[in-house]
């Protein structure tokens, strides 16, 4: 028994229940999650530290501060590639190759100079804060936009899983700063990664768009995947059966891709105008709203406090000497925090999550946080 429920779980990570092509497609989108997640909790602490050499720890908040009006513009941008570019695909290598030649021209500056200029440091925590929100929203968006309903339930609970050992690989990473080249070999690694991901999009689109429909996957796929497919229900139309994977009709095609880049980002904005009407119109909305918003407020005043600590721990002075090891120290530091937190949230979601809400309801669970993070501010 223990070995057929062993065998079960192994076949549902492998996704033995889809098309061959739809498992390789998969395998690439998992990579790619893998690497975005990694590099991300892989480049913050680097980024926090290199902050903090170059502009310091008072600037901290306000940068905080400042960081949606900066991601505002970021996504609406984002909006007018997704629908000018009329392609998955090419959306990802676009955006991919942008933050890529900002990372590199930042390691370049970290190279010639033992701390960056402040500009440069402004820009490379906007970079690593904007990519930490837009890249898994993007990869995310793709992936829906490729995927049916029935094949998306069965492939993302791996994604995920996925995702999260990526996490975990990339704080580990970082953890081992002064064998990587310092914050340096970090950001060259960030750098090559980024065009990595848009090479494995790359190919995930393309056998996407190769591979076959459901109905032919029944109909002459092998005896696994028939076997396998048959509690599946085929969807009208897949976005995957469109020319280049993307979910653009044909008559959007022949428009000019500017003009559709435009009309997206004349609809966020006035999607955003409703929004906002919608809150202060809606009771319930806004307390969802602020329910939302409310954990930024206690989480930017103790970043800055955790942050104020280690900069105090290992400053880069010490009367008025530079510590040129402090750099590298606080990385690992920040990153070691990464690890601890990723390995809780692995363990809440594998072992706590379902039992809370099955023993305590919906009420409890989302209590659970805000009492944990009192107590975890009055022992502190």
């Amino acid at each position: 028994m223990a070995c057929q429920s062993l065998q079960v779980f192994v076949d549902r990570q492998m996704l033995r229940e889809l098309p061959g092509a739809w498992r390789v497609a998969y395998l690439f989108f998992a990579f790619a999650y893998m690497l975005i997640l990694g590099t991300g909790l892989m480049i913050n602490p680097a980024t926090i530290s290199i902050f903090l050499d170059s502009v310091g720890v008072k600037e901290q908040p306000v940068a905080q501060t400042y960081l949606p009006l900066v991601l505002l513009p970021v996504l609406f941008i984002y909006n007018f590639f997704w629908a000018a570019l009329q392609s998955p695909q090419r959306l990802v290598l676009v955006v991919c190759s942008v933050y890529a030649v900002i990372y590199s021209i930042i390691a370049i500056e970290s190279f010639q100079h033992q701390h960056i200029s402040a500009r440069w440091a402004w820009v490379l925590f906007y970079a690593t804060n904007t990519k930490s929100v837009l890249f898994p929203v993007m990869l995310w968006s793709v992936m829906n936009d490729l995927s049916s309903t029935q094949y998306s339930k069965i492939a993302y609970p791996a994604l995920v899983s996925a995702g999260q050992l990526g996490g975990l690989a990339g704080s580990l990473l970082a953890t081992a700063v002064k064998d990587v080249g310092g914050s340096s070999g970090l950001l060259i690694m960030q750098a090559a990664a980024l065009l990595i991901i848009a090479g494995m999009v790359w190919i995930a689109c393309m056998l996407a768009a190769r591979a076959p429909a459901h109905d032919e996957a029944l109909g002459n796929g092998s005896g696994d995947a028939r076997e396998a497919l048959t509690s599946l229900q085929p969807v009208e139309g897949q976005a995957v059966r469109q020319e280049g994977g993307s979910s653009f009709s044909a008559p959007e095609r022949q428009q000019n891709g500017c003009l559709l880049g435009l009309r997206a980002v004349a609809q966020k904005l006035w999607e955003t105008v409703e929004g906002i009407a919608l809150i202060l119109s809606r009771p319930y909305v806004a307390g969802i709203f602020w329910v939302a918003c409310a954990h930024l407020v206690p989480r930017v005043l103790l970043d800055y406090q955790g942050t104020a600590l280690i900069n105090e721990r290992w400053p880069k002075k010490i009367h008025g000497v530079e510590i040129p090891g402090n750099t590298d120290k606080r990385t690992s530091f920040f990153a070691w925090c990464n690890v601890a937190n990723t390995v809780g949230a692995m363990l809440l979601s594998l072992c706590g999550l379902r039992g809370l809400v099955e023993c305590g309801g919906l009420l409890l669970t989302l209590l659970v946080l805000p009492t944990a993070m009192l107590m975890s501010v009055l022992l502190v």
